[in-house]
């Protein structure tokens, strides 16, 4: 039940505007990003947040530690590991 989780077309659609709160890990064809959630946006709901969402994105578009970002898709929680958790 691991990464198919990720792809859930069930999972809501929703909007988020925050920053990135560290430094992007790029590899050859994605990157990694942490950004810091401000605000969530999902159909004519919107509401203010705090905390942190993990995303990957290709690499056409670089990010920076800091920068204003607003990003669109699909919010899952990631699932449990025997040894880790997120």
């Amino acid at each position: 039940m691991g990464a198919e989780r990720a792809f859930d077309a069930q999972a809501p659609t929703v909007t988020i505007t925050g920053y990135i709160s560290s430094y992007p890990l790029v590899s050859d064809v994605k990157q990694q990003l942490h950004v810091m959630a401000q605000s969530i946006t999902t159909g004519n709901a919107h509401f203010a947040v705090d905390g942190a969402v993990r995303l990957t994105t290709g690499i056409r578009q670089r990010y920076g530690y800091g920068q204003p970002v607003r990003v669109r898709g699909r919010l899952v929680t990631p699932p449990d590991f025997d040894d880790f958790s997120y």
